[in-house]
């Protein structure tokens, strides 16, 4: 009985050693955070794999073969490493069946494939450089509130002085209702507007973003923004921009950031371009783990960077990959080396696909993505939990069946 017993603790021993490994091998990959992370509730954060069979479209069928291949070979570039299985057979002249497995992220994974790969630096308006602009955007849409307030008290009126039993006036002016207005609070109706910040020298300083936008909002946002009577108020080389959307995982409050991307003249302006960039490597940002982006620019993109540092020193620089802002960080002093980091929520699957787009560069022609099939492929947590067990019940028994060999059964 007591061979039994130690067998059976000898090979729990040798699952939980397992187990810990490679508990300590993915927290090293995600967070590095130390052993302590091992033993922290992670069960929301459960990994589900998929399996992907998609149909791509790589510009058009007339475009030259050698961008067609060219865009091809940039896209396996990018998947390459992070997915197993993955090939792509050609299916027509500019079609493509692309297969993988072991996908985390199923929009991360898309984005690979049809993501331009366009990086940007650039510098930025900040709220109190643009602030009378958006005073005249808020007159404007407070304007048209009023008039369509107006017309909506005309309408009323009108509907109690016609006489309802010859038909519904509904009817009539049914063209002409108009629904309630979300300009009466001006821009501030769609934008949480960022406040400055003091730092230690006791200046007041804005940070790189203009404020917050609910993503539900974005669509009529961009529709004011897009208005030549509103646009025309603003500086003629201002673009506006989104960041990367930010989770809330405890409420439905996500947002997104706004920002004034300010389109310069680089021969007066100096600043790096992607091809400037010879290395780009996913890291972690200790103490917290949080996924960052490692960079390193060759000689002419490390002196564009230090002069687009040292002009901008206490003001924002954004960093921007495919007109979505990933980080838009307040300049302390000019960056010398070529060397640099980008920091943001980014998920490690995110900074490898990064990290591969700014050393690839943009892809030659557009590519869409005709269908796609996403399918569950394998519970990380699943497999793991398969050969834990397999491992304890074959070190449990060959535990017992080496007492034997040790010390043999003693004679009845």
């Amino acid at each position: 009985m007591k061979r039994i017993v130690y067998s059976i603790l000898i090979g729990a021993g040798c699952a939980f050693l397992f187990w810990g490994i490679s508990k300590l091998q993915e927290n090293k990959r995600k967070s590095k955070g130390g052993l302590i992370d091992v033993f922290k509730n992670k069960s929301s954060e459960q990994e589900i794999f998929y399996s992907a069979e998609l149909h791509i479209a790589i510009g058009n069928p007339g475009d030259n073969i050698k961008l067609i291949e060219q865009t091809k070979e940039q896209i396996f570039q990018r998947l390459s490493g992070s997915y197993t299985d993955l090939s792509i057979e050609k299916i027509d002249k500019n079609g493509y069946k692309l297969k993988a497995n072991k996908i985390i992220d199923t929009t991360v994974f898309k984005n690979a494939i049809t993501a331009s790969g366009k990086i940007e630096f650039s510098e930025l308006f900040t709220l109190d450089e643009i602030s009378g602009s958006l005073s005249l955007a808020d007159s404007i849409l407070r304007t048209r509130n009023a008039e369509l307030a107006k017309k909506q008290e005309q309408i009323k009126e009108t509907k109690k002085s016609m006489d309802t039993a010859t038909g519904k006036l509904s009817d009539v002016l049914g063209h002409l209702e108009l629904e309630k207005s979300r300009d009466k609070e001006g821009l501030r109706e769609f934008v949480s507007f960022t406040q400055p910040f003091q730092n230690a020298d006791g200046r007041v300083r804005y940070m790189g973003d203009l404020g917050y936008v609910k993503p539900k909002d974005t669509t009529v946002l961009n529709q004011i923004l897009n208005d030549p009577k509103i646009t025309g108020h603003f500086p003629v080389n201002l673009k506006f921009l989104y960041g990367i959307l930010d989770v809330n995982p405890y409420s439905n409050d996500s947002m997104i950031r706004l920002y004034a991307k300010k389109d310069l003249d680089k021969n007066y302006f100096p600043y790096p371009t992607w091809d400037q960039i010879t290395k780009a490597n996913p890291a972690f940002q200790p103490p917290d783990g949080q996924p960052i982006i490692e960079l390193a620019f060759n000689t002419a993109g490390a002196q564009a960077w230090y002069l687009m540092t040292e002009r901008n020193v206490n003001r924002p620089v954004a960093i921007i990959a495919n007109n979505v802002v990933l980080t838009a960080p307040v300049v302390e002093s000019a960056i010398e080396g070529g060397q640099s980091r980008i920091t943001g929520n980014f998920s490690v699957e995110e900074t490898e696909l990064l990290c591969k787009m700014m050393i690839s560069g943009e892809l030659p022609l557009v590519t869409r993505i005709t269908a796609a099939s996403f399918k569950p492929y394998a519970s990380k947590k699943n497999v793991l939990t398969l050969i834990i067990l397999i491992l304890f019940v074959l070190s449990s028994a060959a535990s017992y069946g080496i007492s034997f060999l040790i010390k043999p059964a003693s004679k009845p």
